[in-house]
């Protein structure tokens, strides 16, 4: 008999829309987090991940030192996001066209 286990490191995450909250499941794909339907499918988050870089030169110092993330995603062609979970902590993610999310913790701001 197969057993399968959930990952416990999962968690959701609430998004704030103008029809009220969304519940956003968020799971890991190697150390980043990201939507949990994107971990086990190719999706616009994992391809991101190789896309995300520093982007002074592309987008503008101007862009980049007024918020370096909200920079380098546009850059992967997302749009940045804020989830806070139930404690209010806040999370900021790159949100795709495909629906799929990664975690901004991804990149490294230099």
């Amino acid at each position: 008999m197969k057993k399968t286990f959930k990952n416990l490191f999962a968690m959701t995450l609430i998004a704030q829309t103008p029809n009220g909250e969304k519940l956003i499941q968020i799971d890991y794909y190697k150390e980043h987090k990201i939507s949990a339907e994107c971990v086990k499918k190719n999706c616009d988050a994992k391809k991101a991940l190789k896309r995300f870089r520093p982007v002074e030169s592309e987008l503008g110092i101007d862009d980049y030192i007024k918020n370096p993330y909200a920079a380098i995603c546009k850059n992967a062609k997302g749009v940045g996001i804020i989830l806070s979970d139930i404690q209010l902590n806040q999370y900021y993610f790159c949100h795709f066209k495909d629906g799929s999310m990664i975690s901004m913790d991804a990149v490294q701001v230099q």
